[in-house]
């Protein structure tokens, strides 16, 4: 619970004292979540990034955990994707924005083994029982899935003959009040992390409980 939670308290604190290149304040519908960790112009863009590194760290040894839950061989590539996970949530912390290239293959490389890891899941909680969670737990993974689906599907804001980093930088001086790209990597960002965090404390009371 305490690694969502210190990321969430990261995003907060960069999202709150945000101030971009125009003077604009911080919102999910037209910024992208890297943002609040973009150095030079998030007010506080190392509690973004130190968040992901912190958080990512505490979550990563509850990755191998929660694959332990599995009671069959599901259980070797689900740990697999969520350290791979974990461990490319902290990259992104490490490379932040300003660094485009190793910056943007972290963010999309956890985006991808989200994906997998999400849908995986949710396929072994809805069909199998040899695992101890409740089915409506699969919700927040489908949600990931589809979201995920629509994101990769959305066309791109640049244009292909354009350069990325300076289609990037006319983009994000002009940018729209609500862009659906943002909204959705925010929608993806929040579901796994809720996900985690209801997989968390699920278990926490069943320990309390006696029976995990």
């Amino acid at each position: 619970m305490l690694g969502p939670g210190i990321i969430a308290l990261g995003m907060s604190l960069s999202a709150v004292t945000y101030r971009g290149i125009d003077g604009q304040a911080y919102s999910p519908l037209n910024h992208f979540v890297s943002e609040l960790g973009e150095v030079g112009v998030a007010n506080l863009s190392g509690a973004f990034n130190w968040a992901l590194i912190l958080g990512g760290l505490i979550t990563l040894p509850f990755m191998v955990y929660l694959a332990g839950q599995i009671r069959f061989w599901a259980r070797w590539p689900l740990g697999l994707l969520g350290v791979l996970a974990a461990v490319f949530a902290i990259l992104v912390g490490i490379f932040p924005m300003n660094y485009t290239n190793p910056h943007t293959f972290a963010a999309l490389t956890f985006f991808n083994l989200g994906l997998a890891f999400a849908v995986l899941y949710s396929l072994v909680i809805l069909f199998s029982r040899r695992q101890p969670f409740p089915k409506w737990l699969a919700i927040p993974g489908l949600i990931y899935a589809l979201s995920f689906s629509w994101f990769t599907l959305f066309p791109s804001a640049i244009p292909l003959e354009i350069d990325f980093e300076v289609g990037m930088s006319g983009f994000l001086q002009n940018r729209p009040d609500v862009f659906a790209l943002a909204v959705i990597e925010w929608v993806m960002v929040l579901a796994i992390l809720i996900w985690i965090l209801l997989m968390a404390i699920y278990l926490t009371f069943q320990r309390k409980n006696g029976r995990n």
